[in-house]
């Protein structure tokens, strides 16, 4: 794990690097009673420093936002979490519609599945439900693989996508992503409200 400096109300306390996966940063700290929800923390390590806040602590665990913009510690995040999602999609190619379900997304592609497998078309639209919001968006699809049980997986890159609708995937994935760190909490310690 890389070592970690974190400063907070003019003080410095040092930190383990545990992950980085999307937006969100994971690390390890003796003492999170030193820190509140919502606190602003300088980070700073080999890699650089930068600014953030802290959305979750639990443990030893401070789990801080890191925006996809900032461009420092690259070598060692995860730049697409994933995340199971569920939902029913339609995709529009040329003049034709198909319906689909998506089976998990991430802020760069999508999976979904089909009944048949898709032509050699370029590049499709595709529209789902998020947060009870709308999602639309064109992608690219990389693999269809048959899965046996009469539907086909497609893997996809998003190739264009508004401003809204790329809020809404990351905002999905980051609440998923807390969620995940919350039941895993309540796993270890049944005792944690």
């Amino acid at each position: 794990m890389e070592s970690i400096q974190l400063m907070a109300n003019g003080e410095a306390t040092q930190g383990a690097l545990f992950f980085i996966e999307g937006e969100l940063i994971n690390i390890i700290v003796k003492d999170v009673d030193r820190f509140q929800i919502g606190q602003s923390v300088t980070c700073i390590s080999d890699s650089g420093q930068f600014t953030t806040k802290i959305i979750k602590k639990h443990n030893f665990n401070l789990y801080l936002y890191l925006p996809m913009t900032e461009q420092l510690m690259n070598e060692n995040r995860r730049k697409a979490a994933r995340c199971e999602l569920k939902v029913p999609a339609t995709i529009n190619i040329i003049d034709t519609t198909l319906e689909s379900e998506i089976i998990d997304i991430s802020i760069q592609g999508l999976a979904f599945q089909l009944s048949a497998l898709l032509g050699e078309e370029s590049e499709l639209k595709i529209a789902f439900p998020i947060l009870e919001q709308m999602v639309t968006c064109g992608i690219e699809v990389k693999n269809q693989n048959e899965m046996g049980n009469g539907c086909v997986r497609c893997g996809s890159l998003i190739t264009t996508i508004s401003e809204e609708s790329r809020f809404q995937i990351r905002r999905y994935i980051l609440m998923e992503q807390l969620k995940k760190i919350e039941e895993e909490s309540q796993q270890l310690d049944p005792g944690i409200a």
